[in-house]
């Protein structure tokens, strides 16, 4: 998955940790959803990505949890992140690109 850190706008309001807005990669293992009356909420739980020298997508050193909500979720990637030659960390900017998804300060 790519999602976003950082700060960014939800429904006209500005959230985050107010660090410049980037994108991120992870495989998403565990989806938590709340639904009530009026809202909905929860957590994505997974594995980070990071690029490598050869721009494939690897799993890091170290702890590579993430937890991240909905509303950071950018795009679903297709094909095997983690296979051989599965180079795609360019192709995150131009999936949000060619989606039309705008990140907070990335053009507003």
């Amino acid at each position: 998955m790519l999602y976003q850190t950082g700060q960014w706008r939800v429904d006209g309001v500005t959230v985050g940790d107010g660090d410049e807005p980037a994108l991120a990669y992870a495989v998403v293992d565990t989806l938590q959803l709340v639904f009530t009356h009026n809202c909905e909420h929860g957590w994505i739980y997974g594995s980070a990505l990071e690029c490598d020298a050869d721009g494939s997508l690897r799993p890091p050193d170290g702890d590579a949890f993430v937890q991240f909500g909905p509303e950071q979720l950018l795009a679903r990637l297709d094909g095997d992140a983690l296979g051989d030659g599965y180079a795609l960390c360019d192709g995150g900017k131009r999936a949000v690109e060619e989606a039309r998804v705008r990140l907070g300060s990335w053009g507003d």
